[in-house]
């Protein structure tokens, strides 16, 4: 299975999704990345060669992890907004690497304006409409309160595939503390994992988990019943998928 994984910042190459992408590459599916910013505005401790040591940094992440391969946009950072002309660069990345599941940003947000991992969420979801190559589903990863849940009557977005990123959780610690250029490193990467991946454990029935919104519903000849084979710490049945299986 081929993945395309596109993302706002170097950054978030490491701290979103990376996990489930890490288990998809151990299982021998192609992880490729796109990187739509060089990050030079993004919680920087460094003042010189910013953007050359992002990019360092993204392709240390993708060895690390096991990604096939890496490539950048370069667009200013902190200037993106919706145009078309990032989706037709977002489109021809689609077409070239031809994937069966696209994995970015969400593209709406609680918040009452559109931040930069939103606007790439929006050109990803406008590429695939004009790309020849159809993706089966793009999965989106929400960076805010809306994933705090699993109810899904809830008034809010709700995830709902979680992906148990236990058995890789110190590899994305590793893929974080490689982000240096931001202080990403030592305790702000532990504090990452245990705060984020660690809650989303705890809301998935497992160590540590991590969100996603499907694209489209699925279709299904009949109703689905789900019987999970594991029950996780707090109760709850977990099983154990990856993306292209559910």
């Amino acid at each position: 299975m081929r993945i395309l994984a596109i993302y706002a910042h170097p950054a978030d190459v490491a701290c979103e999704a990376s996990g489930t992408l890490a288990l998809h590459a151990e299982r021998g599916d192609t992880v490729y990345v796109l990187v739509v910013t060089n990050g030079e505005a993004h919680h920087n401790v460094i003042t010189e060669n910013i953007s050359s040591a992002k990019m360092a940094e993204v392709q240390q992440v993708c060895a690390l992890l096991g990604f096939a391969s890496r490539s950048f946009l370069f667009l200013p950072d902190r200037q993106l907004e919706p145009h078309k002309m990032m989706s037709l660069h977002i489109k021809a990345e689609i077409e070239r690497h031809a994937p069966d599941i696209i994995v970015t940003h969400i593209p709406v947000s609680n918040a009452k304006y559109l931040g930069e991992h939103e606007v790439v969420g929006e050109a990803v979801r406008r590429a695939v409409v004009l790309s020849k190559h159809k993706p089966d589903q793009i999965f989106y990863f929400p960076m805010d309160n809306s994933l705090d849940t699993t109810d899904m009557l809830c008034h809010d977005l709700v995830c709902d595939i979680w992906i148990d990123t236990t058995p890789v959780i110190k590899k994305k610690l590793e893929a974080i503390n490689l982000i240096k250029s931001q202080g990403y490193d030592g305790k702000c990467a532990e504090k990452i994992i245990e705060a984020r991946d660690g809650r989303w454990g705890m809301l998935a029935g497992c160590s540590y988990a991590e969100p996603f919104l499907r694209a489209r519903a699925q279709t299904y000849e009949h109703l689905p019943r789900e019987k999970p084979p594991v029950t996780g710490p707090n109760g709850l049945q977990v099983e154990y998928k990856l993306l292209g299986d559910v």
